[in-house]
């Protein structure tokens, strides 16, 4: 099936995932998940951020981390700020036998917070503020995102 029929699908996958009548039920977990999945490999966005996340920050294995991560990359190159700020931690953490790269980090969370991402703006701002991130302090940096956050 086609990335259109991805697009039509996700609402529908996405509901049921957030459904309270359904909850906890682990019928409706592995269905979401394969359909959120599927709807991801077509190359919706929300759900390749959505399923990365999940899978990378909840996953049970390393091959869920994995797949978590492609999946997560693959939304941050396409744009999409909740990946670009996942991709960022992900940077700063470091993940198996990939240490922390703190340039990298600041790139996505820098990418993240032109599209106005909250929490990446709150971390360029601590970064810049205490010299973070692989960067001096930056007084000029911090009064631009100060600026940027409080018009959000």
């Amino acid at each position: 099936m086609s990335s259109f029929t991805a697009h039509l699908f996700y609402p529908l996958v996405n509901g049921l995932f957030h459904t309270a009548w359904w909850s906890h039920a682990e019928k409706r977990h592995h269905w979401t998940m394969r359909a959120l999945r599927w709807c991801a490999e077509r190359g919706h966005l929300q759900a390749q951020s959505q399923i990365g996340h999940l899978l990378y920050f909840r996953g049970v294995n390393v091959q869920a981390k994995l797949d978590g991560v492609g999946f997560i990359v693959r939304a941050a190159e396409a744009g999409d700020s909740k990946a670009q700020y996942q991709l960022a931690r992900i940077w700063e953490q470091g993940f198996q036998h990939v240490g922390p790269d703190l340039s990298q980090a600041r790139a996505w969370y820098e990418k993240a917070a032109e599209q106005h991402h909250p929490l990446a703006i709150s971390r360029l701002i601590s970064a810049y503020s205490e010299g973070g991130l692989a960067s001096s302090v930056d007084a000029a940096k911090v009064k631009y995102w100060l600026g940027v956050q409080s018009q959000l």
